[in-house]
């Protein structure tokens, strides 16, 4: 460690002098583990140590390492003021403990109490596909019995005796979200606004969060969201991405409930959020999302429909979004309610037809009951319509939440202004893999953690409940077969090879186990005027053979990184003459020529390799979320970028969000066409035999769209 030293003199008359010192101080003996970010179980891994000696003497070590199933040992001698490195081969168990504890320890041999060691914890993940699971449904006075048939379950039941218990479920399900985006910010900042009022109602017994913790959230969420907030007062879903008119709303519309229960608003990031909402009134008329600004925009301001007019508006949800805010116009109230009345034709709920993306039709029944709450005492009529929409929306529930975080964010909102949340009681006995959990009297909520492999639930219940299970199964990679719906994903994994492209270095991504690369490419004609047969298939006298296959390059099955517009001369000795330009991922290599390429051994995978992670999608999808694994063996690599002759090859940015974890790379896109291709760069670090999970895609506001890609197995030379 080096430590700076300022020190600053002063004398009476005010003049002064400084000096700086820089003091460096260091143990005599450091161990440094040489361990990957996480453990993958059944992972075959060279982890290691390195010493460093830093006394004035040659010294002798014994190193020791333990952790689960594992102990080594080994002698070692380290110059003086060196340092040594010493490697071991792990195999990585399959356990139930979800961490791995690694102890080293390097004692001298030659000096008493000399020596250092270190504790490290990682992660350790199991060799499965992990998939989110959620069901939920209404129990009254009966046995219900669930079975969840594939993989290992993680998880839990909660079982709901009335509404606020669901609210209190809901809320404390949305509160786990990690931040994220905007709408996920706001869809966790809308319900704990919300909690400590429904607090009083069950006076704490509920109490999964402390006072001081929802405050630490709201404050957090605030913070998140005024830093979102772009230039122009509105907001998206990123702090740099474009401006929407739905998340503008939305971050509005939550400012706006904020403040009626009492939370404070930065006036400087309202006055801005309001002149946006507004200026996208002006500017975007067509939006489909115009009708809910004009409600929001309603709520901090009255009369604000303007010459629109009820006869000018044709789809239906518009309809409502206009009569819900032309309800702040007291004295219409009546005959706006008759209309709204009518507008559900004897259901349940309203049924809208081409909703906007972000505004389902449960959201738009949420804001249904919002509003028609505030009238239920006033008519019998509307108390039968808010009864009616409260049981539509809880049936609608999936596991703990709704759908996705805005659907249960609107709904929480909507069932919390309910005015008869009591406290119901029930009696259960709960009987979870054979064995009983609970039998006894809920009131409220009751929550159970389950774990375990083809897990059955027999819930028998005296009364009115509502049950949800939500959790995780976990598909062992022996059992898995890639999922498809909407969307198919595949993952191909190329290593970077060096060329010589007439003597310049040029950098190529092939398939990590092709037996044959490419290794120079040379000019032999600048003219090809004089070429006049061009071949798509050659074959070599060894039978092995080249093929031009859609422009790309493929020698005996395998991609060999480049593209042809163009065609193949002549085939010899591992040689190939080539007619026309050269590509490579869209970047021109050469101008149009012959030219000969010549072909050597691939090489095997090794520490210090660039892999590249191919990732096609096949379906087309909005607001979708890609999860890439990165192997124990390798770290992420961020905004990779390279030199190709004079130009440079950059990823493409079609995403609007990517998060590098030490695990994995998650990629956020608005929209994904039919054969979206994602690349993701990592290095590696460690010799070893590693598996790689899954890539998996699905879309953020309907997570029954996923889809996962074959898991692959790569060896880095020990």
């Amino acid at each position: 460690t080096t430590w700076k030293i300022l020190v600053i003199g002063v004398d009476k008359r005010g003049k002064y002098a400084s000096i700086n010192k820089e003091i460096t101080t260091a143990k005599d003996v450091i161990l440094t583990p040489i361990l990957p970010e996480y453990f993958l179980s059944g992972d075959v891994i060279k982890i290691g140590a390195m010493i460093s000696n830093n006394t004035s003497k040659n010294q002798n070590f014994k190193l020791s390492c333990e952790t689960v199933n594992y102990t080594f040992s080994d002698e070692l001698s380290v110059r003086e003021k060196s340092r040594s490195v010493v490697k071991f081969v792990y195999n990585v168990p399959e356990v139930e403990s979800r961490e791995i504890k690694v102890k080293m320890t390097a004692k001298s041999l030659n000096e008493l109490n000399m020596g250092d060691g270190v504790l490290i914890s990682r992660e350790l993940r199991p060799r499965a596909l992990n998939r989110e699971w959620r069901k939920s449904g209404i129990i009254n006075d009966k046995t219900e019995i669930l079975k969840l048939s594939q993989g290992k379950f993680s998880g839990s039941l909660s079982i709901s005796t009335d509404i606020l218990g669901i609210l209190i479920d809901s809320i404390e399900a949305l509160v786990g979200y990690p931040y994220g985006c905007v709408e996920q910010t706001m869809s966790k900042f809308l319900p704990t606004i919300i909690y400590k009022r429904l607090l009083k109602k069950v006076e704490n017994k509920l109490e999964f969060l402390e006072s001081e913790k929802v405050d630490e959230i709201v404050t957090e969420s605030l913070r998140r969201l005024y830093g979102f907030q772009h230039p122009d007062g509105g907001w998206g879903w990123w702090k740099d991405d474009q401006t929407s008119t739905f998340m503008t709303a939305y971050v509005m519309h939550g400012f706006f409930i904020a403040m009626n229960e009492g939370y404070d608003i930065n006036e400087d990031v309202l006055k801005k959020g309001l002149n946006a909402l507004k200026d996208l009134l002006i500017t975007e008329k067509k939006d489909r999302n115009f009708y809910y600004m004009l409600y929001v925009l309603g709520l901090y301001k009255k009369n604000t429909l303007g010459t629109i007019t009820l006869k000018d508006i044709e789809n239906n949800y518009e309809r409502i979004l206009y009569l819900l805010a032309d309800l702040r116009n007291e004295s219409k109230n009546s005959k706006l309610l008759k209309t709204i009345i009518k507008e559900f034709n004897g259901n349940d709920h309203i049924k809208f037809t081409d909703t906007p993306y972000f505004l389902d039709e449960i959201q738009l029944n949420a804001l249904l009951l919002l509003e028609l709450s505030n009238f239920r005492e006033d008519s019998a009529e509307i108390a039968k319509i808010c009864d009616r929409l409260t049981n539509y929306l809880i049936s609608k529930r999936v596991g703990r939440m709704w759908k996705n975080t805005k659907q249960t964010a609107f709904c929480v909102l909507a069932l919390s202004r309910l005015k008869d949340l009591e406290q119901r009681k029930i009696y259960a006995t709960l009987i979870i893999n054979g064995e009983k959990k609970f039998s006894g009297y809920i009131e409220g909520n009751l929550k159970i953690p389950i774990e375990g492999e083809n897990t059955s639930i027999h819930m028998n219940i005296s009364g009115n409940a509502y049950w949800s299970v939500s959790g995780k199964i976990s598909i062992p990679l022996e059992d898995y077969n890639p999922i498809s719906s909407k969307f198919a994903i595949s993952r191909e994994l190329q290593k970077r090879i060096s060329i010589k492209l007439n003597k310049q270095d040029v950098n190529l991504f092939v398939p990590i186990d092709n037996e044959f690369v490419i290794q120079t490419i040379e000019t032999v004609q600048a003219s090809t005027s004089a070429v006049a047969v061009l071949s798509y298939s050659l074959i070599n006298a060894d039978s092995s053979a080249f093929v031009l296959s859609d422009h790309s390059l493929i020698f005996n099955n395998e991609y060999t990184g480049l593209v042809l517009h163009g065609g193949l001369i002549e085939l010899k000795n591992n040689e190939l003459l080539v007619k026309g330009t050269l590509y490579r991922d869209g970047v021109q290599l050469t101008n149009d020529g012959i030219y000969k390429l010549k072909f050597k051994k691939g090489q095997p995978l090794k520490t210090g390799d660039i892999v590249r992670s191919k990732i096609k999608i096949f379906g087309s999808g909005e607001y979708v979320i890609i999860e890439d694994p990165i192997p124990s063996a390798a770290i992420p690599m961020k905004n990779y970028r390279e030199r190709l002759g004079r130009k440079f090859f950059e990823e493409s940015r079609i995403y609007v969000q990517k998060e590098i974890r030490k695990d994995k790379v998650l990629v956020f896109l608005r929209i994904v066409g039919n054969f979206t291709t994602i690349y993701n760069y990592y290095r590696i670090m460690f010799s070893g035999q590693f598996t790689i999970l899954p890539a998996k895609i699905w879309e953020m506001y309907d997570t029954d769209n996923f889809a996962s890609s074959e898991f692959d197995e790569i060896e880095v030379e020990f």
